[in-house]
């Protein structure tokens, strides 16, 4: 299982192109985003609302009023 600090920026961006490529940059709610990390880093829901908040602030996904959407 992953810890969120072994998992690196650029794993981040690249699932975050993955998802946008799979998935149509499509607005969803930010428990599927976070349901969607633990299972693309086999990990657990509290470390892959962690890996969301980084991405957020990377600037690799953008939220709004509890959706998030890949840039």
């Amino acid at each position: 299982m992953s810890n969120e600090n072994d998992i690196t920026d650029g794993e981040l961006m690249e699932f975050c192109k993955w998802y946008a490529d799979f998935h149509s940059k499509a607005t969803v709610h930010e428990s599927v985003m976070t349901t969607c990390l633990c299972g693309y880093f086999h990990t657990y829901p509290k470390r892959a609302e962690c890996l969301l908040k980084r991405c957020l602030q990377l600037g690799l996904l953008t939220a709004h009023r509890g959706k998030v959407m890949p840039l």
